[in-house]
């Protein structure tokens, strides 16, 4: 056979081998079990037939697994949003097979409040979440409708109801909520049964949230505040010793059921007294030397705030040392009426701080929180240094501070691998610390004055914007912890413009650094004076009292529109001159507060020399001191007596604009602004000595302590020289009032008579201050 007779037998034998594999890959396995039927299971909107129709895997089919899971991945496309494939052996030999299902959710082809008029629909829309096109998802609208009623209670409707009309099926397409708003209820009075003397009704408002209803203007009663109220007033009377006492509520309706009476009922029980202290647990420190710490003593009557602050003075007295100790306060009764009060000390021993650890500060510098700390990494804890740096973060008013959800800054101490360290975890939350401020002052000793002010506190003078979207976060110029302030007053008699920087810590050394430029301009009865100057302060806090400070400052001084009846006295410093000072400052403080000081002191002493146009010096001694008179056995309403004395001495050669005068707000009362002083032809020269002096009685009125009478004796002189000829004697009284307009900063009004005056004073009954700002 030659080679042309032996192509078309090969073709014939290629050709028969293809046909082969062609029928062998189309033929049906046949050594799978028979389908005896296919259920799906979990439809509720789609029929079973329509379900079918889409599969390969049929009654009286083979079973393939690769084919179900081809169906379940058709399925899967056609809307259902889980598929699963099981089978089931059929006592034949034949399989069942299910398709478990999960249909997809309706889509909510509509949101609708029936009934809803006092709660904007974009007010609902943000409580429900719902909006059109979402999933139809019943049991989020079941809840939704809870949220609603709840938002209507807070309001005051607390008959408010709200129903489902639509949306609780999954096969509805609307969600309809039919709302039954009822009236707004207010809380018509709020009375206190059962409770003694010793506590008035004003007193225990001042302990409540719940408020009563003026003119129809707040009062919303709302049921999660009184019970918040209830349990506020049991924790009240067991902090002050009546450990047994007991506060329910009564509710009494009006008519209409639109007031709402709230009556306190009190059980206060006896008031407990201690019986004796006990220390439990301490090995490394002497009872009797803990005891001294504490002052809670046997005979006294239970207080709660006294109990705590000796359980802290335990602890800072093994702080200091580096020394851990839980201390846990209780009390055992021991008789009618008597509490051995108990103090479980457990003892750790000295640790030292392995890391240190900020978080929550985005923008601020960590070296900002660091320095404020006072504590580094591998000296030894002391216990008191943590309570005293979460006072001072607290104070630095960078960072969220909220008595009323406890918010502020907090220090905790957490293990580590090596027992004898511990990391240091500092936690903040950073507040807005930028400030643009609108507002009005009046007093009686510069007239009326407006304020427009720009502050920042966490300013940094070296953050200089990297991008546009920097500049616009608010990210630039900030992190640093200085002070950076403009200022601009302008009013009748006094007007000022001052632009301020501080930095508190210098290079991160215990000095600050503060710069100031300023105009200044004045007008008095003797004539009109205006300033331009820069300053310069360097501080240094010596402690926790003692402050230093060196201060410089350049000023150029224009005395113009002279009064023509003036002397020499007054005529010889008119026009322009400058003055180059040098002042060394040092203040021990040690007042409880800035605004309304109980107990402490203030001492202030200072020395400028001036030189320039004039030479001269400048001395000022001053002393504050405040005394607790009296107050209530809450703690609050306290009577408090404060004096203040101040010496000045100014030299031979002081101008006029910068010599002593007397009289108006903060000086002597019963006088009017510079209304005290050498006179000539009517006009205050101003002196060289002056000796001012203050005592004063403040008691408050009313519960909230935010009105206060006041009763004072103002006395002192201003002498042309180092001396003490012409004392003058005022008395009177005044009123504190603090309101939400004003801020903390109290409205205040005085009204002084002169005992004893020099014929040539000016005498002004009444002296005060008012400030609005925002």
């Amino acid at each position: 056979m030659n080679a042309m007779d032996r192509v078309p037998f090969r073709n014939l034998i290629v050709a028969a081998c293809l046909l082969l594999a062609v029928n062998t890959g189309r033929a049906e396995p046949t050594d799978g079990p028979v389908v005896a039927d296919v259920i799906p299971v979990g439809n509720r909107l789609t029929p079973n037939q329509q379900i079918i129709g889409q599969l390969r895997t049929r009654p009286g089919s083979t079973f393939s697994a690769e084919a179900a899971q081809e169906d379940a991945r058709t399925l899967r496309g056609a809307g259902f949003g889980d598929v699963r494939v099981r089978t089931q052996n059929a006592s034949d030999g034949r399989v069942i097979v299910y398709f478990d299902l999960s249909e997809m959710p309706n889509k909510i082809g509509e949101v609708v409040y029936k009934g809803s008029k006092h709660i904007k629909q974009a007010d609902l829309e943000s409580l429900t979440g719902l909006r059109r096109g979402m999933p139809l998802n019943p049991v989020a609208n079941k809840l939704a409708c809870q949220s609603i009623e709840r938002k209507y209670q807070e309001d005051g409707r607390m008959f408010a109801r709200v129903v489902l009309d639509e949306g609780e099926n999954s096969g509805d397409t609307r969600v309809v909520f039919n709302i039954t708003e009822g009236p707004e209820v207010k809380v018509t009075a709020t009375e206190f049964v059962g409770h003694g003397g010793w506590v008035s009704s004003a007193r225990l408002r001042e302990q409540i949230v719940t408020s009563r209803s003026h003119l129809g203007i707040g009062g919303t009663f709302d049921p999660r505040k009184l019970e918040a109220d209830v349990m506020q007033l049991r924790e009240y009377y067991r902090n002050l010793g009546f450990l047994d006492s007991d506060v329910s509520s009564e509710l009494v309706w009006s008519r209409d059921h639109t007031g709402v009476k709230i009556v306190f009922h009190i059980k206060e029980g006896e008031r407990y007294k201690v019986s004796n202290v006990e220390l439990i647990g301490n090995k490394a420190l002497e009872s009797g030397e803990l005891l001294k710490m504490v002052n809670t003593k046997a005979g006294a009557t239970y207080d709660q705030k006294v109990i705590q602050a000796d359980a802290n003075a335990i602890q800072d007295t093994y702080g200091v040392g580096g020394r851990r100790v839980a201390v846990k306060d209780s009390y055992v009764q021991t008789g009618p009426g008597a509490v051995a009060v108990q103090y479980q000390v457990m003892e750790q021993a000295p640790v030292r701080i392995h890391n240190i650890i900020v978080e929550g500060n985005d923008r601020t510098r960590e070296n900002v929180i660091l320095r404020v700390l006072g504590m580094y990494e591998g000296q030894i804890l002391s216990w008191p240094q943590v309570r005293a740096a979460e006072e001072r973060l607290a104070n630095l008013g960078l960072f969220d501070v909220n008595r009323e959800n406890g918010a502020r800054p907090t220090i905790t101490v957490v293990d580590t691998d090596n027992p004898g360290y511990k990391d240091v975890v500092v936690q903040l939350k950073e507040t807005t610390t930028g400030s643009f401020m609108l507002g009005v002052s009046v007093n009686s000793d510069a007239g009326l004055a407006g304020q427009i002010a720009l502050n920042e506190r966490n300013f940094d003078i070296f953050r200089f914007p990297r991008s546009l979207d920097d500049l616009l976060s608010g990210n630039a110029f900030r992190g640093g912890g200085q002070e950076f302030r403009l200022e601009a007053v302008p009013g009748t008699q006094l007007q000022r413009y001052v632009a301020s920087w501080r930095e508190p810590s210098l290079f991160d050394t215990p000095y600050g650094l503060a710069l100031s430029g300023y105009y200044f301009t004045r007008s008095y009865t003797e004539y009109n004076e205006s300033r331009l100057g820069v300053r310069a302060s360097v501080s240094r806090q010596l402690n926790r009292f003692w402050n230093f400070s060196e201060t410089f400052r350049v000023e150029g001084v224009n005395v113009f529109q002279v009064s023509p009846f003036a002397t020499p006295a007054i005529t010889n410093n008119a026009g322009r001159s400058t003055l180059v000072g040098f002042r060394t400052g040092l203040v021990r403080d040690s007042r409880d507060s800035y605004l309304r000081p109980t107990q402490g002191s203030v001492l202030d002493l200072s020395f400028e020399q001036v030189l320039g146009t004039y030479t001269y010096p400048l001395a000022s001694a001053e002393f504050s001191k405040y005394w607790t008179a009296w107050s209530r056995r809450d703690g609050s309403g306290k009577h408090v007596l404060s004096f203040r004395s101040q010496a000045q001495f100014a030299g031979d050669d002081t101008p006029v604009y910068e010599r002593l005068y007397g009289g108006g707000y903060r000086s002597m009362r019963g006088f009017a602004f510079r209304g005290v002083g050498p006179f000539e032809n009517g006009l205050n020269v101003g002196g060289q000595f002056a000796w001012l002096n203050t005592v004063e009685y403040q008691l408050p009125v009313l519960a909230n302590d935010k009105f206060f009478l006041v009763a004072f004796c103002d006395g002192g002189t201003v002498e042309r020289k180092f001396t003490i000829s012409d004392y003058r004697v005022t008395a009177g009284i005044g009123m504190r009032i603090i309101t939400p307009i004003t801020g903390p900063v109290p409205i205040a009004l005085d009204f002084g008579i002169p005992i004893v005056r020099n014929p040539n004073d000016i005498k002004q009954l009444l002296a005060f201050y008012v400030g609005f700002g925002g």
